[in-house]
């Protein structure tokens, strides 16, 4: 995975060495989060990383050079959970007594039976009070668009097509015919040498092609609202109240507190 990492990282723009230093941390335990935000709420987002302490990864790599690191090495076996929690506090006690509180407050303490509760995650104490969050996602629908639409072809196909024309055509015949008469004058006229031509005449068909349009193809756009209904889990904190006697006895009389209800169970 952390390979993967160094690869998206560098893919993005970031010096391979830098992605290195976040590598070696996905693989001592810690969490690498993007975030792609537009300009305009990309200040918001960086408000909520920062309010759950974000790693100073110029100040994280110091340490990791201060330690022996000379490089990510991608055949690292990643760090068991007993890795994690001495490196987590072997760095705490690097960086000093506010680091380690600070390490403190990210992690979240069971007490055990009989003992006292002191704070954990997300509880205050307060003049001997422990405030438990209740905590409830809200669903929120939006709205992305999605591109989709038509591709429309033309193509030209041939069609085989016949007409019938009427051709008219002349043909010269010549014809040989006894006779025996005597000679007229005109005919005498004509016994001389001579040529005589004859035409003749006939039709061939002329094909010519005249495009017309014989149909529309109209494409239009038509945009109409449709109402679509969206459901999901939403999740939320509920805090269960067991009363119990100084042998910590637990009687059954629990009840599930939530935002709407603030009763405290009785004895």
């Amino acid at each position: 995975m952390a390979g993967g990492v160094i690869g998206g990282l560098t893919g993005m723009g970031v010096p391979e060495e830098e992605a290195g230093y976040y590598a070696e941390g996905v693989r001592r335990g810690g969490t690498l989060v993007i975030l792609t935000a537009s300009d305009d709420r990309a200040d918001q987002a960086m408000d909520i990383l920062n309010r759950h302490h974000p790693v100073d990864i110029d100040e994280r790599a110091g340490y990791y050079r201060q330690t022996g690191y000379t490089g990510y090495n991608q055949n690292a076996p990643a760090y068991t959970p007993e890795q994690i929690a001495a490196e987590r506090h072997a760095y705490a006690g690097a960086r000093g007594p506010a680091s380690a509180a600070a390490q403190q407050r990210s992690s979240t303490t069971v007490p055990a039976a009989g003992t006292n509760m002191a704070p954990s995650a997300g509880t205050q104490a307060q003049n001997g009070e422990v405030r438990i969050p209740i905590v409830e996602e809200e669903l929120q629908v939006g709205k992305q668009p999605v591109m989709r639409g038509a591709r429309i072809h033309t193509r030209i196909v041939e069609v085989p097509v016949e007409e019938t024309v009427r051709l008219r055509e002349e043909h010269v015949t010549v014809d040989r015919r006894p006779a025996d008469r005597p000679v007229s004058a005109n005919e005498l006229n004509s016994f001389q040498e001579g040529t005589i031509e004859v035409t003749e005449y006939s039709e061939q068909p002329v094909v010519a092609k005249q495009a017309r349009v014989v149909e529309e193809v109209v494409v239009n756009k038509e945009a109409t609202e449709r109402t679509e209904t969206v459901r999901d889990t939403v999740r939320r904190t509920d805090v269960d109240v067991d009363a119990m006697d100084d042998d910590h006895t637990v009687h059954d009389t629990a009840r599930s507190v939530n935002r709407n209800s603030t009763d405290t169970p009785g004895r």
